[in-house]
């Protein structure tokens, strides 16, 4: 039954789904849970996954969609203004293969507090695709972000606009991560649950992606205003190009309703998409 409904790996962007293999649903659940405690947000989380793998409270588990270092690892690194600023996550980098990939490498202090808003750039590494972001009294948001196979046209002292917001509950999945330049260029990652057919509205890029259905792997439409003709995605791992509005999307999972089990108590529709645009 899991094999139906897990995400597909993405070489383009260089995400991979944990894959349940155990004989039985109690097993495949508690599995996951011990795999999702090695990528936790933070050490409180990570341990409550482990607690849940290791009493066996975690069923339906393994129908959520798990993606190693989502949007990617939260390095929560807090520095004293009064010591200098380490280099963070240096070894992380987006393989050149992948065309797009936004990843936050770490957090400002307070990584469960969502924003919205401008920030500035405060140094660019990596070729450009390594970006420091100053959020003013909220601290400073690092990311790794690729679109269309470039770097976004960025310069140092520059204002963008960001949006962010990182999932409390680790079984429900609320994950975001959107930048904006001034010229119109942006990406933006998107993972969301619901009780029912999630409709996604992707910040910043002015984008909306809604599941069409109740099944277990609902088909995913994204649009985006009138010049932006709706793009239909029916299979994970497909990528549509809208050229009258130079915007781009990935599906990277939708998940519905499973009707064997009735799906879980929480949150069994999620949905998972990367979308960008390069004027």
């Amino acid at each position: 039954m899991t094999s139906r409904r897990r995400l597909s790996p993405v070489g383009v962007i260089a995400l991979t789904i944990s894959v349940s293999c155990q004989p039985s649903p109690e097993r495949a659940a508690a599995d996951t849970a011990r795999n999702t405690s090695q990528v936790a947000a933070s050490g409180k989380q990570q341990q409550l996954w482990q607690q849940a793998a290791d009493k066996g409270e975690a069923p339906g588990l393994q129908r959520v969609p798990i993606v190693p270092e989502p949007i990617l690892r939260r390095d929560r690194l807090v520095v004293p203004p009064s010591q200098g600023k380490p280099s963070q996550s240096p070894g992380i980098t987006i393989p050149p293969s992948v065309i797009s990939q936004i990843r936050i490498l770490a957090y400002p202090a307070n990584p469960f507090e969502p924003y919205s808003g401008s920030a500035t750039v405060s140094r660019i590494e990596q070729g450009g695709e390594r970006i420091e972001l100053d959020l003013g009294a909220r601290g400073t948001l690092t990311v790794l972000a690729r679109a269309g196979g470039k770097p976004l046209p960025l310069q140092e002292k520059q204002m963008v606009s960001v949006a962010y917001r990182s999932r409390r509950n680790p079984q429900v999945p609320d994950d975001v991560i959107a930048i904006l330049t001034a010229t119109g260029a942006g990406i933006a990652h998107v993972i969301q649950s619901g009780k029912g057919p999630v409709k996604v509205v992707v910040p910043l890029l002015g984008a909306t992606a809604i599941q069409l259905g109740d099944q277990e792997s609902p088909p995913v439409q994204v649009s985006a205003g009138p010049a932006f003709m709706p793009m239909s995605f029916d299979t994970i791992g497909q990528m549509r190009v809208d050229s009258n509005s130079n915007t781009a999307a990935l599906l990277l999972g939708s998940i519905g309703r499973d009707k064997g089990t009735g799906g879980s108590a929480g949150a069994p529709f999620t949905i998972n998409v990367l979308v960008w645009k390069v004027p």
